[in-house]
């Protein structure tokens, strides 16, 4: 017997690591929620908004198993919000689904780089430390945003290609 099932691409992949990311960073998020016992309106915004960033990550994942380009266009938003991570005069915002690999450059004491690694993850302040000062980019979300950028290339020379079969045939018939 047989099997001719679908091979698995690398954007097979890039879907299961989305869907993993968002399913991951809404646990966690769940889990945090769990052990807040005073919320306010704040808070509830900030969770607000991990919990969208998340089931976007989601989303980006199962739509790139269904429509390709929109799925991988849907997926460069959602790493290019992944990149960058600072926090700067009380502020912060950080957003990692799926994997991290950063280099932080922390200004708070004094000049301190740092690697780091980690799974889905969140920081958001407002109205923080205002001496807490940092900037992180995140290589994993870079690297991928590269091969979307290269599968997003692919497809337009694809579709190219087959208008111009589509019109050459057109002349000559």
């Amino acid at each position: 017997m047989s099997h001719t099932g679908r091979k698995i691409t690398k954007t097979d992949m890039l879907a299961a690591y989305q869907v993993f990311g968002g399913i991951f960073g809404l646990a966690i998020t769940i889990y945090l929620v769990t052990g807040i016992r005073q919320f306010n309106i704040l808070l509830i915004g900030i969770l607000l908004i991990a919990i969208v960033l998340y089931i976007f990550s989601l989303r980006c994942g199962i739509l790139l198993f269904r429509n390709l380009k929109k799925g991988l266009n849907l997926s460069r938003i959602n790493l290019l919000l992944q990149v960058f991570g600072c926090s700067i005069g009380g502020f912060a915002f950080r957003y990692v689904s799926g994997f991290d690999i950063s280099i932080t450059l922390d200004l708070t004491d004094s000049f301190k780089l740092a690697f780091n690694a980690g799974p889905s993850s969140w920081h958001m302040l407002i109205n923080g430390d205002p001496s807490q000062s940092y900037i992180s980019i995140n290589m994993v979300a870079i690297l991928l945003i590269i091969f979307i950028e290269k599968q997003l290339r692919m497809l337009k020379e694809e579709d190219e290609a087959a208008t111009y079969e589509i019109e050459g045939d057109a002349v000559q018939h």
